[in-house]
């Protein structure tokens, strides 16, 4: 009998992760890979919150998977279990 497989996708802590890491997940290309680490250099994401308001292109659907396929700010998922989903504001449009 084959053992059972661990469907559970593993952790990655967004303010430790590296670029190729980044990478890998579904959904996150280079660009926004590239555009995540600049923004994490200027300070560490808070949380999904803070990730949302300071990184364009990160809207609903794709928080949502990031989340779901192991991505964690500060350890944790976009919405604990327990937890009511809240809404959370996009990014704003650069001033000019």
């Amino acid at each position: 009998m084959a053992p059972a497989q661990d469907l559970t996708p593993s952790t990655l802590e967004l303010n430790r992760a590296s670029r190729a890491e980044l990478e890998s997940l579904p959904g996150l290309g280079p660009a926004l890979a590239a555009q995540l680490l600049a923004t994490r250099e200027d300070a560490p994401f808070a949380d999904w919150q803070d990730l949302a308001q300071r990184v364009r292109g990160m809207g609903p659907r794709l928080r949502r998977r990031l989340s779901d396929a192991g991505l964690r700010v500060n350890g944790r998922a976009l919405v604990s279990p327990g937890e009511p989903d809240a809404p959370l504001t996009p990014a704003s449009v650069p001033r000019s």
